[in-house]
């Protein structure tokens, strides 16, 4: 595997990273994953103004991240549809958490094949942990990424696929690693951003394309009897692009493939005509 590690492209045994390097040492730092269909980049700009917006809030200066160099590493993987990782970390520097003891971040991009899932839908659980309060820390994809961890232990130890997060108050926030959505009597309802949820690329993708064929679409926070009441569930994320959930603990739902299929076909010609409209 080629990686792009601080300005070079080296084979992943030697792009080292220092163990005083304080993502490694405190989690400090932030992360973006991109999906490449057919050897071009969906949604760049989005991910890269996240990324962006993500260093901002942790004050961290971050290098310049080209399509020209997403391009060249997905040509010297022999990649087309891929996901793309792109991770900054605060950089080494000596022992404590003030991140002026760091004087240069270090990047490090990787691209792997994705293959896609085999499974067409989920089984989820609520879960006992909880979102963290954006006060708390805010909805930005960090390198610490401990809550989401414990939710997957969580949903691997209840013998699910998937866990849905609630907020410390008690309303319904988010997938381990993905966006939530339900569709109740003819509407599409997620929660809005200042739930403490990540803003989501796909998310925002799929509001755009239920609102333009007509169904209704709510960003308005729910609890619990929402989500059971509900016709059916779906998660969304740059890998799961669009997932629908058969069942939340003993709660099943039927799963609307037409639905589903208009969405997800809607989905695939926007990721069509971003392709063809890319240029290098």
């Amino acid at each position: 595997m080629i990686v792009y590690f601080n300005g070079n492209f080296k084979a992943l045994e030697k792009a080292c990273i220092s163990p005083l390097d304080h993502s490694f040492l405190y989690g400090d730092g932030i992360f973006e994953t991109i999906r490449a269909y057919k050897g071009k980049i969906f949604k760049l700009d989005e991910h890269i103004e996240r990324l962006k917006n993500a260093a901002s809030q942790l004050e961290l200066k971050i290098p310049d991240i080209s399509l020209e160099i997403l391009q060249e590493l997905l040509n010297l993987n022999r990649l087309k549809d891929a996901m793309i990782r792109i991770t900054i970390s605060r950089g080494e520097g000596q022992r404590g958490i003030d991140p002026a003891l760091c004087k240069k971040p270090n990047i490090v991009v990787i691209a792997e094949e994705f293959r896609g899932f085999s499974k067409k839908c989920v089984s989820a659980t609520i879960l006992d942990i909880r979102r963290q309060h954006p006060k708390t820390l805010p909805p930005i994809k960090s390198n610490n990424y401990l809550p989401n961890i414990l939710a997957k232990i969580e949903a691997k130890k209840k013998g699910v696929d998937e866990g849905i997060f609630f907020t410390i108050d008690g309303y319904v926030a988010c997938g381990i690693t993905s966006n939530i959505f339900i569709f109740s009597r003819g509407k599409l309802i997620t929660p809005p951003l200042s739930t403490g949820i990540l803003p989501g690329i796909t998310r925002k993708v799929i509001i755009e394309i239920a609102s333009s064929i007509g169904i209704p679409v709510l960003e308005k926070r729910f609890r619990k009897p929402a989500l059971f009441e509900a016709d059916y569930v779906f998660l969304t994320s740059t890998g799961y692009e669009i997932m629908p959930i058969s069942r939340i603990d003993d709660y099943e739902y039927k799963i609307s493939q037409e639905l589903i299929d208009k969405l997800l076909s809607l989905f695939r010609e926007k990721v069509c005509v971003s392709s063809f409209n890319q240029k290098f």
